[in-house]
């Protein structure tokens, strides 16, 4: 579940990302009094099982019923994970039309619920985070072009320093008007290849350091491109 709005006395709108509809709201009936056995079901982290019905006329559709089939207790239990797991939740409901099947978006957002509740898994929570923004605007069709200058084509020299504009879509060489105060970041070469690393799959490439960049690129992304507040 992405979010929960009270709605009326006692019902709550819900935002779901499901595998089949993608991102879908439902009207849940009696979720906020508690009489509903699947009520307590209704938390963010977790993976549910969710009946849908079509209401006639209505926007919203109707949430039957819900129950928890993969419970992340490690994630609700850690103030970290449980950070990391709702920021990407927000980014999943900023990036994804609606009822619009996504299952690479599915299965980014539950290979990353799943590590951050793994106890076993190393990597930090934010590393894991940023590494997933990343692959996500890939998904959402706004991912980050850092080979090549995105206006001319020609290919950024891997050894040197190269201009980056979120808002752009990726690399700016100088030539194209790459170095805008406010609105391109000059990246070092080195760090250009981790973030194309996370990019591709390789969460542990990031350096902790690494991590408050790649997340502000996501959001001045989705800033630009689906109309988000980053």
């Amino acid at each position: 579940m992405l979010r929960a709005v009270p709605f009326a006395e006692a019902d709550a709108v819900v935002t779901l990302f499901t595998r089949a509809l993608g991102k879908a709201s439902a009207l849940a009936r009696g979720a906020r009094k508690g009489g509903r056995r699947w009520a307590a079901a209704l938390e963010p982290m977790h993976t549910l099982r969710v009946a849908l019905d079509e209401r006639p006329g209505a926007e919203l559709l109707a949430l039957r019923e819900a129950s928890v089939v993969v419970p992340r207790l490690h994630v609700i239990a850690d103030l970290d994970r449980m950070s990391a797991a709702g920021q990407a939740l927000r980014w999943v409901r900023a990036g994804s039309p609606p009822r619009t099947p996504e299952p690479e978006v599915w299965a980014e957002l539950d290979t990353l619920l799943a590590r951050l509740d793994d106890l076993e898994d190393r990597i930090p929570p934010r590393t894991h985070l940023a590494a997933t923004g990343l692959r996500l605007l890939r998904e959402f069709g706004y991912g980050l072009e850092l080979d090549s200058c995105i206006r001319c084509g020609k290919r950024c020299a891997a050894d040197r320093p190269a201009y980056v504009g979120a808002a752009q879509g990726g690399l700016v060489c100088q030539a194209c008007g790459g170095g805008q105060a406010g609105v391109h970041r000059l990246l070092e070469a080195a760090l250009r290849a981790r973030l194309a690393a996370a990019s591709s799959g390789r969460d542990a490439a990031l350096l902790p350091e690494d991590t408050d960049l790649a997340r502000a690129l996501v959001d001045e992304a989705l800033a630009a491109h689906a109309g988000v507040e980053s």
